[in-house]
């Protein structure tokens, strides 16, 4: 969801989204973080946060729990917890992105267990009142947690009498999707391959890497490569993480095996080498 200097930072398990009390409510093109803006767009993640996407403009492809779907003008799209979803880059979709971190849905999950919304909300009549709502809360973020929890809970009503919750079907399919993906966050600094994954979680391998590919649609050696390059990237810019390790030290605890392979796999991600990395420090 986050672009700098045209190129996305990837995340696999977002963690950050599951801290406590994070909300994130931000207009496409907005500012974000230094040298960032927020987009419209995201690479195969998951997350225990809900998350909302609110389009004021164009199209936008997007992908939830495997399946494929197309949302337009006034349409809500919905990716609830733990669901893998990415949304394609567009050159149309506007409007806005909202994650609600577990400390905004304890009303909601109290009242509606194991129920969540659709996944493409299409009432465009009913969906521009909630916008306009969405709209204006962008506006008018400042405040304590309390006033955006109660901000949260108004938006949330909203949703539930327009699109009453209705009862989740867990995939197996994404249930074990999800624990490889979360396998390879929590290991990705060590030599792993898809028949250790297979083996610490007992599943099969074969099984397994076809359904990694349909669902993620990029092979494991370029996902894991991808991962580490985002690894990588969060800790070289943040001096704190950063210390006073080099590029190849980074490199390598972030499981890269060679100076070589850190560079091919940077290159394919980030379209640049490293060495511009060390001009821009």
């Amino acid at each position: 969801m986050i672009k700098k200097r045209g190129k996305v930072i990837l995340s696999v398990y977002e963690k950050w989204s599951d801290t406590e009390e994070y909300i994130y409510l931000k207009k496409r093109g907005q500012p974000s973080l230094p040298g960032m803006t927020h987009e419209i767009y995201c690479s195969v993640n998951f997350h225990k946060s809900f998350e909302f996407i609110f389009l004021t403009a164009g199209e936008q492809e997007i992908s939830i729990n495997s399946e494929r779907d197309v949302a337009y003008k006034d349409e809500i799209v919905f990716a609830g917890s733990f669901m893998p979803h990415s949304f394609a880059k567009s050159e149309t979709a506007d409007g806005y992105i909202l994650v609600l971190n577990d400390w905004y849905l304890q009303f909601f999950k109290n009242l509606y267990q194991n129920k969540a919304f659709p996944t493409v909300m299409r009432d465009h009549e009913l969906n521009r009142k909630i916008i306009e709502y969405v709209a204006a809360w962008h506006l008018d973020q400042e405040g304590g947690k309390y006033k955006k929890f109660n901000q949260a809970n108004i938006f949330l009503e909203m949703l539930c009498d327009a699109y009453p919750p209705r009862e989740i079907k867990h995939k197996r399919s994404n249930e074990i999707v999800v624990n490889i993906l979360s396998f390879i966050d929590e290991n990705y600094m060590e030599d792993i391959s898809f028949n250790i994954i297979a083996d610490a979680l007992g599943y099969a391998k074969e099984y397994c890497s076809k359904l990694f590919n349909q669902v993620v649609d990029e092979n494991f050696r370029s996902y894991l490569n991808r991962v580490r390059v985002s690894k990588f990237n969060q800790i070289w810019s943040s001096p704190g993480l950063r210390k006073d390790r080099t590029i190849l030290q980074i490199a390598y605890d972030c499981g890269f095996e060679s100076q070589s392979t850190f560079y091919r796999a940077y290159r394919e991600v980030c379209g640049t080498t490293p060495a511009a990395l060390r001009r821009g420090s």
